[in-house]
């Protein structure tokens, strides 16, 4: 499929980072996703944390495909990230987690469609979420993203690319953040002027295993969102109050769940509460909170599905 797109000759340069620690049982896949793109100007970089498993002699041993190798401890993957761009030389920027993949042509989709509108600065597609369980979800990004990014994190990150330039005004990730760090930077190109463009396409292929950073992150997690949220929300960050009082108050009692598992006296609170909040931070925001992942995670819920009922099988 790829092999029979036309390669263009004046093809925006793409660094890529592949981000790993101990990946041997899925970082074959990933490379293999990106050698697949058949894309002709195509920077590589392997953000090693150290790794003492096979993934590192994999990558050795397809050392060609990588413009650098760094190999190092690191103070966490934003650590780890910002280390291999200070490397890189694209005019787009993205990285591929090592348990992830890019569909077929979706860089040269990407290339294209930066080519054709040179005043956008990030896309961000759909994307194909595959849990654990074997379950399967296709997300696919709002229109509204670049206003919503402040305070919901609606961009999935291996189907985000961006301009080389923005990445340098807005600067590094911030590694004091061993989560949420794609959801800042995103609300720093935002803060920076950038410009998004979301398309519907499906891009990469997000793997969610039992023990991910997403899928364990609970009560680390929420702290972090908290941090983002003050530090770029609506309402001077006050914003970020209101979504922490909600998951503890009304989201850990499981007023959030479908069906709500919280009393009847709970519910009509919550209804009320909502409400009254919906006066001085608009509905937008209010419906906008979206923490109830780590909420199902912290109550020993499978985490991606709103439901507290197990599907039948």
């Amino acid at each position: 499929m790829v092999s029979r797109l036309t390669v263009p000759r004046d093809a925006l340069k793409i660094t890529l980072v592949v981000p790993n620690f101990n990946s041997g049982r899925t970082i074959e896949r990933a490379l293999q996703s990106i050698a697949n793109q058949n894309y002709p100007n195509l920077e590589l970089i392997l953000a090693d944390g150290g790794s003492t498993d096979e993934s590192i002699l994999i990558c050795n041993q397809q050392r060609e495909r990588f413009a650098f190798i760094i190999s190092e401890k690191d103070d966490g993957p934003a650590d780890a990230l910002n280390k291999a761009f200070a490397h890189a030389t694209g005019d787009l920027f993205g990285w591929l987690a090592a348990d992830d993949e890019l569909v077929p042509g979706a860089l040269h989709h990407w290339n294209e469609l930066f080519q054709k509108h040179p005043d956008v600065d990030v896309i961000t597609g759909g994307c194909l979420r595959i849990y654990e369980d074997g379950s399967k979800q296709v997300t696919e990004p709002r229109k509204d993203a670049a206003d919503r990014v402040l305070f919901n994190n609606v961009m999935e990150q291996p189907s985000t690319l961006w301009r080389a330039a923005l990445h340098r005004k807005a600067g590094p990730l911030d590694a004091s953040l061993r989560l949420a760090f794609d959801w800042d930077l995103w609300c720093r190109f935002r803060r920076a002027g950038g410009r998004f463009m979301t398309i519907p396409r499906v891009v990469s292929i997000y793997h969610f295993s039992a023990t991910n950073l997403t899928s364990t992150g609970g009560e680390k997690v929420v702290r972090e969102m908290f941090q983002v949220v003050r530090n770029h929300g609506p309402c001077f960050g006050l914003v970020a109050y209101v979504y922490l009082f909600l998951f503890t108050v009304f989201d850990l009692r499981g007023c959030y769940d479908k069906p709500k598992s919280c009393s009847p006296g709970w519910r009509l609170l919550f209804h009320i509460t909502r409400g009254l909040l919906s006066l001085v931070f608009t509905p937008r925001v209010v419906k906008g909170y979206s923490w109830s992942f780590a909420s199902r995670q912290m109550r020993g819920l499978v985490w991606y599905r709103r439901s507290t009922k197990t599907p039948s099988t």
